[in-house]
């Protein structure tokens, strides 16, 4: 939560500082989910900085665990990733 709002606050470095806390948190606790989102949501500053292939890399791990648990929003996801990943020039699996 509080790295949504250092992002929307145009704070992105600090917003991935908290989104990494998060995240080291949820594995701590064996939040799957939260783990996984924490990193989308560092994908998301990532991509808005620029820095695609650390984007993509960061997104994956949420696409993976939308997929591992079947949820109803892989096919979004993973067409926000496979886009960054033709930014890339990679093959968009």
């Amino acid at each position: 939560m509080l790295g949504n709002a250092h992002a929307g606050l145009g704070d992105p470095l600090l917003a991935i500082q908290h989104y990494d806390r998060q995240m080291a948190i949820a594995c701590e606790i064996g939040d799957r989910e939260a783990e996984a989102a924490s990193s989308w949501n560092i994908g998301i500053v990532h991509e808005a900085l620029g820095n695609i292939p650390r984007a993509a890399g960061a997104m994956r791990n949420y696409v993976e665990y939308l997929r591992s648990t079947g949820h109803a929003d892989l096919q979004h996801h993973e067409a926000h990733l496979n886009r960054l990943r033709a930014r890339l020039g990679h093959c968009a699996r």
